[in-house]
């Protein structure tokens, strides 16, 4: 009987905060009473809990930290989208540089059935060169 009043006022005490005010009694029979709403008669004394492990905090606004992570992740797509490009770029103008170096420095200007003017292929050398400072 003493554990079951012990486990009745440990749950009251847990949710004091939800319950609002607990009330406490003795009846006749010397059995202590725990309720929410006192008794009608004045008899019952109002418990004094002290609130713990509460949490005052001020509420995160939510919008604003996903206003804030939308365009976190908008600018970090943009990011590697630039990047991305940027790299592909300079991936193809080293490989217009390598072609035309090699077909300049062969001599041979045919490649798969096409053939190139050598001043074209100094063209697309130089500008190969360029891309490369431009983008890599």
């Amino acid at each position: 009987m003493y554990r079951l009043r012990a486990l009745l006022f440990a749950s009251l005490l847990s949710t004091s905060a939800v319950a609002g005010n607990v009330y406490t009694w003795t009846d006749e029979n010397g059995t202590v009473h725990y309720s929410s709403q006192p008794l009608n008669s004045g008899e019952s004394k109002q418990v004094k809990i002290p609130t713990i492990n509460t949490l005052k905090s001020e509420p995160q606004p939510i919008v604003s930290n996903t206003k804030k992570e939308n365009r976190l992740q908008t600018s970090r797509k943009k990011v590697d989208t630039a990047s991305m490009i940027s790299s592909d770029l300079c991936a193809g103008a080293k490989r217009k540089l390598k072609f035309s170096s090699e077909m300049l420095a062969s001599g041979n200007f045919v490649w798969k059935g096409n053939t190139f003017k050598k001043e074209n292929l100094i063209k697309a050398k130089r500008s190969a060169k360029k891309q490369i400072k431009d983008y890599c």
